[in-house]
């Protein structure tokens, strides 16, 4: 999943010139005894235990807030203003969970030996170019808002109620929204936010970013090769690999490829599940409201 970075603020207007691709991203799945982390090694959790999922949300909310304040004591007020085009790319809250968890399960039959992909054993002429299926559904305001997980989570037009993290009810007036400034502070917590000009995916953004994308994509199978799946890429419909955290922040119930949705918010076509994509790869691009001092973050789910 790669939630695009927005465009380079300039005189609180946005310009396509300067976006960049940050990321790529590959999924991979391995039994696990223990996950070392950004803030070191982790004892990996139960995942069926709700008070271990509410441990591990304040876990997480913790340490993003004490990073947060670390970078903001390294900036002044001018350098804060000019940080959404700067790259830095922080680690996403699923992968957070992730590394308190361990990886997900595998979800489709992959063909490499059970003792690990050793480089060793592949070859030119048992390897393929990679294929990479682009998914840009969670663009798409229709798509967006018919589906739980992402509904009200990125923004479309001004003035609208979008939320961060998982909040109660949403609100029915028209603010204020009590977020603050948004262009030089992270909002923290469960909250709901009003949509600003910046934070918008608009028809023009939406184009740029597909172009953009697919045009860079066209490359990446030039670097890398693989073992070519046999049959179509299907995900799994499932209550998802971290049933407690899905439970605590009100995510129950079965969707195709739920980590995903679940986890990064974005958008899985039921397709994916029935039908399956020729591909070896899916990437999903989003566009969430951006955060200062961040150019763009990626991650596999």
């Amino acid at each position: 999943v790669l939630p695009w970075a927005k465009p380079l603020m300039v005189e609180g207007k946005r310009t396509c010139h300067g976006v960049k691709l940050f990321g790529f991203v590959f999924a991979a799945s391995a039994l696990l005894v223990t996950a070392r982390g950004h803030n070191g090694e982790y004892t990996l959790r139960d995942p069926q235990s709700v008070e271990e999922a509410i441990n591990i949300l304040n876990e997480i909310e913790r340490l993003a807030e004490d990073q947060w304040s670390q970078h903001s004591r390294h900036l002044s007020s001018s350098e804060q203003e000019l940080q959404v085009g700067r790259g830095l790319s922080p680690r996403p809250w699923f992968q957070e969970v992730v590394d308190r968890y361990g990886a997900p399960p595998r979800q489709h039959p992959q063909r490499y030996s059970r003792d690990g992909r050793r480089l060793s054993v592949l070859a030119e002429n048992n390897t393929a170019p990679i294929r990479f299926h682009l998914n840009f559904d969670t663009l798409y305001e229709d798509k967006v808002q018919a589906n739980p997980f992402t509904k009200d989570r990125y923004c479309f037009r001004e003035g609208e109620w979008f939320r961060i993290g998982y909040p109660g009810e949403k609100p029915s007036g028209s603010g204020p929204d009590g977020c603050g400034d948004r262009t030089t502070t992270v909002v923290h917590g469960d909250k709901w936010c009003l949509c600003t000009v910046t934070d918008l995916i608009t028809d023009q953004m939406r184009n740029f970013v597909i172009y953009a994308t697919t045009e860079v994509m066209k490359q990446v199978p030039g670097f890398f090769s693989v073992k070519p799946l046999e049959d179509e890429l299907k995900f799994r419909n499932f209550e998802g690999s971290y049933p407690a955290m899905w439970q605590t922040t009100g995510q129950s119930g079965y969707a195709c490829d739920p980590d995903c949705q679940k986890g990064m918010h974005v958008v899985v076509p039921d397709s994916m599940c029935t039908v399956g994509v020729a591909a070896d790869a899916v990437m999903s691009v989003s566009m969430p409201p951006p955060l200062p001092g961040v150019g763009g973050a990626a991650t596999f789910c």
